[in-house]
């Protein structure tokens, strides 16, 4: 259900967080096996740091950033080399 990487957003300036694919945890962990035994979550989560519901935890991953940074650089250069 989720995709192969789950996206989601820091907004630095603003000190917010953005994830708009919350609500889809429950079936990605039963896809997975796994019994979800917490609250259901929100179709979306939008908060600063201090309004993340308990147990709950986003960390940046340097090379998943790095690969989609990656990836939009290659998908520009494509576009101007076919223009």
């Amino acid at each position: 259900m989720l995709p192969e990487i789950h996206v989601w957003v820091g907004l630095p300036d603003s000190n917010q967080l953005l994830d708009f694919s919350t609500k889809l945890l429950p079936d990605q962990a039963a896809l997975e096996g796994l019994k979800w035994k917490t609250a259901i979550p929100p179709d979306f989560l939008w908060c600063g740091p201090s309004q993340l519901p308990d147990g709950v935890i986003y960390k940046p991953n340097i090379d998943a950033i790095g690969f989609i940074l990656n990836r939009i650089t290659k998908g520009r250069h494509a576009k101007l080399v076919l223009e």
